[in-house]
């Protein structure tokens, strides 16, 4: 399993290994959040990163300036692109009769260079989860977590992610990228 230095949220957009960049709002008040999201490819990986800018808002009764936050990061060998979005539309968008997951489950997994990735129906806020069960990073509270990110519909579909993110998949298995 290759290693990889942690990105600084603020060197990504010049980084030359970056093949996408996806940008879009999030607004919920009292915050806003200006969101860039990056695919960089880096040999047979992928990167997804994301940095957020946080516009103007309260805290409370303090006002806090706009400010750059990091974000979330995952990396993953790049034929899981085109993996994480055939498992989308054959074992989720379809029923079991059809092919799709057994009803009742949430969770679709295989391996790709020997790391275990995982895709799963996000609750709370709908969307699907790209998870690297091979690779962790430390939460909040000091605990080792599986390296994921949170593709909220809104974003996939919405905005037309999915769609995009098809686009470069076919390139990742054609081999143009």
């Amino acid at each position: 399993m290759r290693i990889f230095e942690k990105l600084d949220p603020n060197t990504i957009p010049d980084d030359p290994r970056v093949v996408f960049r996806f940008d879009y709002i999030a607004t919920k008040l009292p915050y806003s959040y200006h969101h860039f999201d990056y695919l960089l490819i880096d040999g047979d990986y992928a990167i997804w990163a994301s940095r957020r800018f946080s516009e103007n808002s309260m805290w409370g009764n303090v006002p806090r300036p706009a400010y750059w936050l990091g974000g979330s990061y995952i990396e993953f060998p790049k034929q899981g692109l085109p993996w994480f979005l055939w498992a989308i539309k054959e074992k989720f968008f379809k029923t079991e009769a059809e092919g799709g997951l057994e009803r009742g489950k949430f969770t679709y997994s295989d391996e790709f260079n020997g790391e275990k990735l995982v895709v799963h129906r996000s609750f709370g806020i709908p969307g699907y989860v790209l998870a690297n069960h091979s690779r962790t990073e430390k939460n909040t509270f000091g605990r080792d977590e599986a390296q994921e990110y949170r593709f909220k519909d809104e974003m996939m579909f919405d905005n037309r992610l999915f769609e995009k993110l098809e686009i470069i998949a076919k390139k990742i298995s054609s081999g143009e990228l």
